[in-house]
């Protein structure tokens, strides 16, 4: 009658377990054609900090930038409406 007492934890342990597990798979990173161009659109502002949109703008198009990409542009503050 011991192992009743041992049972319920040891049952709930397992279930936590299958809980836990992660379903990891490798994909190859995109890979776009030679002369591709990225153009980065507007973000919208949705926080109190001012201007949080073109910061937003100008790191994607860095990010961009420094994998090697050609970005075309920005869209102009006044056309973020």
């Amino acid at each position: 009658m011991k192992w009743h007492k041992f049972l319920v934890p040891t049952t709930l342990l397992v279930m936590l377990a299958g809980c836990a597990s992660m379903n990891i798979q490798a994909q190859q990173p995109l890979r776009p054609a030679a002369g591709t161009a990225w153009a980065v659109l507007p973000f919208a502002n949705n926080t109190e900090t001012p201007v949080a949109n073109a910061r937003a703008a100008a790191l994607a198009a860095a990010l961009l930038q420094s994998d090697g990409q050609r970005v075309l542009g920005t869209l102009p503050i006044s056309s973020r409406l």
